[in-house]
């Protein structure tokens, strides 16, 4: 899924910037960062994670430049209901 979407927006030539687990690009257009991130995603491996590295991701979502955020994960949802 996420390759799809990064594929989505090399093909519009949208601004995107990508973190995964000790690989981050800064904001670029697409295509200029689009082979690392394929790469990237090609050698990932879903790993736990703890509480301590998702509050810091939420905290650089939450203080990164506006745009839209999507966040892929392999965590199981939170139930936050009764």
């Amino acid at each position: 899924m996420c390759a799809c979407l990064a594929w989505h927006f090399y093909e519009i030539d949208a601004q995107m910037q990508f973190i995964a687990g000790g690989f981050e690009t800064l904001m670029a257009p697409a295509g200029e960062i689009i082979d690392p991130v394929l790469e990237t995603l090609a050698l990932v491996e879903p790993k736990a994670g703890s509480a301590a590295s998702l509050a810091d991701l939420q905290a650089r979502i939450a203080s990164s430049a506006p745009g839209f955020h999507i966040v892929i994960t392999s965590r199981p949802r939170a139930c936050t209901g009764p």
